[in-house]
């Protein structure tokens, strides 16, 4: 992100990085996010946006945006608020703090906990259950909706790529690396 200075670059970043999230969404067949350590930024969303989250007990959960100047992409503005409601989701994205598995779990975001050496088994057994059911596809499809992913996707693109480019979006990557809080100027 440091490195990116023109916006269209800088969109194009950003796209990609949603395109993911459209793909698991506009896919016929389940996904399942299998999350073993931390699920921060994209990370955290990308697991929003697939069916099913199964998670070790040793997971974090964090939105981490706002800590280096930037707002939630990858859908995590329509995903978010969809599961925790939107006070909910706006701690999560205004103050980001590090959700353990089990508050993660208690807040919707985790379909199933499973001890550090059990993760993999636990998704395995998940996925076969999932594997013999016909109707998911429609399913999917008429939850996960469309058009309304799309605009979403679109306006973080547009919002996320200007503030990539910012002076406080730089501050905030730098004091990432530094292991410091960062000074935003509120400038982009």
């Amino acid at each position: 992100i440091l490195e990116l200075s023109d916006y269209e670059a800088a969109r194009e970043y950003v796209h990609a990085a949603g395109e993911i999230t459209a793909a698991v969404m506009r896919s016929r067949k389940p996904f399942i996010a299998m999350v073993g350590g931390a699920a921060a930024g994209a990370g955290f969303n990308i697991a929003l946006a697939c069916d099913f989250v199964c998670a070790s007990k040793r997971a974090k959960f964090t939105q981490a945006f706002s800590s280096i100047g930037l707002i939630s992409d990858c859908g995590g503005n329509l995903l978010l608020p969809r599961l925790v409601g939107p006070q909910t989701a706006k701690r999560l994205m205004m103050l980001p703090e590090t959700l353990s598995a089990e508050e993660a779990q208690a807040l919707g975001l985790v379909t199933a906990l499973a001890e550090e050496g059990e993760l993999r088994e636990e998704t395995a057994a998940l996925a076969a259950r999932l594997a013999k059911q016909l109707a998911l596809a429609q399913t999917k499809k008429l939850l996960n909706g469309g058009k309304e992913l799309e605009d979403i996707l679109r306006a973080e693109e547009d919002i996320q790529a200007a503030l990539i480019i910012g002076e406080d979006c730089k501050e905030g990557v730098r004091a990432f690396f530094e292991k410091r809080r960062p000074e935003f100027k509120g400038r982009s």
